[in-house]
Formats: C-alpha cells, structure tokens, sequence
C-alpha cells in the first residue's frame, strides 16, 4: 500500500519549482598550491557573489515530506590588473606596480541536487518555516582571461554540491494574495531561502584539477507551481 501511494504521487502531484540564488563565494585555489597564495595575491582575500538560479520538480512523496529533483546553474567572476614582470625573478610582484590589462576569472558550477523537504510544520502548525537538504554531483566549469580579453587558460573541476537550510513560506500568511497569484499565475508557493552551501569542487582530491571549493552562506527566493 505504501509503495502504491509513493508511486501514485510520483505520477500525479509533481509540482514545477524555479528560484533566484546568491551566495558569497571565494573559490579555494590557494589551498591547492603547494608554496604562495596566487589567487589572494592577485584578487585579493574577500568573497563575491556567486549568483545564479535553480529550477526542478517537487514531489510530496510523504504526507510531510516533499521529495526533489532540481538543476542549479550558478557564476562567479572577478577580475584585476596584474602585476608588473619587473625582471626579478619570483619576486616579479614586490613592488605592487601592475599593468594597465586586467586578468579576469569566471567560474559556472552546475550541480544535480536531489532532496528532502519537511512541510508538517506549514501544514500542520502553520508554521511558515520548511527545513530542506539536498546533494548531488557537480562540475565547475573555470575560464582564466587576460588583457583584452583574451583566454589565459581554462579547465574544470568535479565534485559535490550539499546544501541543508530552511524556507520560510509566505504565501498562506495572506490569504487573499495567495488565492489571486494561484489563480491568476498558478503560483503555489513563494518561499524565501536561507541555507548552508557546500562546495566540494577538486576532481575528488585529483592534482590535476583546481580547487574551486568552499562553503558559504546561501539565500534566495523560490517559486512553486
């Protein structure tokens, strides 16, 4: 009988999910250099944005529990002007002096993320909030360019993508708008997102690949329909 309804709610009750993310984001490339901090020494030590969306399929497997299915694209970028060959050697980039040409980074993780969300905290208590984890495979996809917009180098980087926060529903906490956006849009849901992000972008520990990993703070907002 279980297996009955899991599957009969498999075929019927999907619902379509797409949503907005941001994360601040520092790509882990000096922890991979065996001697120095290239990347710090040319863009610096803070975090940018990593931004991008998420779209997928939401199943409500359980009567509490929603199982999903979903592809994210995210990009990161900064760019700098580099430093200056002074002739010296290793020590090129003493005096700070550097060029009238910016190099620039790019990097596009793209991750299958499969998850769990409890929703017997909205529909039981009526407590807008819906914990969710998820994970799946990964791949970065990393460009390096020069002045004038040349490409340097480029490559990519496999791993993992884990993820685990919360959802806060706003929908429900006003229920006319909630009637007129169903059915004037077919919107079920609007959520916001606030979650942990994981990262684990090295080629599984390969020497050959760039680390690109890092955990961060993650937030956005969700559509359901």
């Amino acid at each position: 009988m279980i297996a009955l309804s899991l599957a009969l709610a498999l075929v019927t009750q999907p619902a379509l999910i797409a949503g907005f993310d941001i994360s601040v984001y520092r790509p882990g490339i000096d922890r991979s250099v065996p001697a120095g901090t290239p990347y710090a020494d040319l863009f610096g030590t803070g975090r940018g944005p990593l931004v991008g969306g998420h779209f997928g399929i939401s199943w409500p497997i359980l009567t509490d529990l929603a199982l999903t299915a979903q592809l994210s694209l995210t990009h990161f970028g900064d760019s700098a002007y580099a430093f200056v060959d002074d002739g010296a050697g290793d020590a090129a980039s003493a005096g700070n002096k550097r060029s009238g040409g910016k190099t620039s980074i790019d990097i596009f993780p793209i991750s299958a993320l499969i998850g769990a969300r409890y929703t017997g905290l909205w529909k039981r208590l009526r407590v807008p909030l819906i914990p969710f984890a998820e994970g799946g495979p990964a791949h970065g996809i990393w460009l390096i360019g020069k002045g004038g917009g040349a490409e340097a180098a480029s490559g990519s980087s496999t791993g993992l993508a884990l993820r685990a926060g919360l959802l806060v529903e706003l929908l429900g906490l006003e229920p006319h708008a909630s009637r007129k956006l169903g059915e004037e849009f077919g919107v079920r849901s609007v959520a916001l997102e606030a979650s942990v992000l994981h990262l684990w972008l090295n080629g599984f520990g390969s020497a050959a690949s760039l680390e690109l990993s890092d955990t961060a703070w993650s937030f956005g907002l969700e559509l359901g329909f």
